[in-house]
C-alpha cells in the first residue's frame, strides 16, 4: 500500500474509530513519525503533554479516547468474569493443606477432617452452615465451641507471630511459635 501522505510505500496502518465510521489512514515510516510528533510534540525533555490536551479534543483524539475506553471496558468485564470463574473453580478446586478435604466434601459431610480444614475453609463457610454442623449433639456443640476458642487463640497468636517478626523479636516469636504448636495438639486432640 501507498503512504496517504506522500505516496511512498507504507509500512504503518492507523485505525479510526467514531462509533459508527471506520478510516484506516496508511503511512510511511517518516510519515507516521511526523504524525506522531504532532500528536505527541516533543521538546528537549520528551513528550511535550501541554499541546496533547488540543489533540484529545479533535476528532481523532475523540476517537481514540473512545476506543480506549472501549478497550478498558472490555478488560474490566473480562477480569470481573475471570474473578467469578476462579472463585467456582476455588470452591471446587481447594483442599485443606493438612488432610486434603475438599470443600465439597466438607459440605456434603457436614464435619471437618482435621483443625487446618475449618482455618482454610472458614471464609466460605457462612455461620448457618456452622450452627447446622454444632447442632448435631450436645456433646457435639460443645466440641464446636471449644475447637472455635481454639482456633480463634491460633488464628490470634499466629497474627501477633508476624508482627513479633516484622519488629525483630525474635526470642518473642519463637514463644508464639512454641505457644501455637501446642494450641494446635490441643486441638488435634480434641477432634
Amino acid at each position: 500500500m501507498k503512504c496517504d501522505k506522500c505516496n511512498n510505500e507504507s509500512t504503518f496502518e492507523i485505525h479510526f474509530y467514531d462509533g459508527e465510521k471506520h478510516r484506516v489512514m496508511n503511512l510511511c515510516k517518516d510519515c507516521y513519525s511526523k504524525y506522531m510528533n504532532e500528536i505527541f510534540p516533543q521538546d528537549e525533555n520528551g513528550i511535550d503533554f501541554s499541546k496533547f490536551k488540543d489533540f484529545i479534543k479533535s476528532d481523532e483524539g475523540q476517537a481514540i479516547t473512545d476506543l480506549l475506553k472501549e478497550a478498558l471496558n472490555v478488560k474490566i468485564n473480562f477480569d470481573i468474569m475471570n474473578m467469578k470463574n476462579n472463585r467456582e473453580e476455588q470452591k471446587t478446586l481447594d483442599k485443606c493443606p493438612n488432610c486434603f478435604k475438599t470443600l465439597e466434601d466438607i459440605l456434603e459431610d457436614k464435619k471437618f477432617g482435621c483443625s487446618e480444614c475449618y482455618t482454610t475453609f472458614k471464609d466460605r463457610l457462612d455461620d448457618e452452615f456452622l450452627k447446622n454442623m454444632a447442632n448435631g449433639s450436645e456433646a457435639n456443640e460443645e466440641e464446636n465451641v471449644e475447637i472455635k476458642i481454639l482456633v480463634n487463640k491460633i488464628e490470634k497468636k499466629e497474627e501477633a507471630l508476624k508482627d513479633s517478626i516484622e519488629k525483630e523479636d525474635f526470642e518473642g516469636a519463637c514463644e508464639l511459635r512454641d505457644e501455637i504448636n501446642k494450641l494446635k495438639s490441643d486441638l488435634e486432640n480434641l477432634k
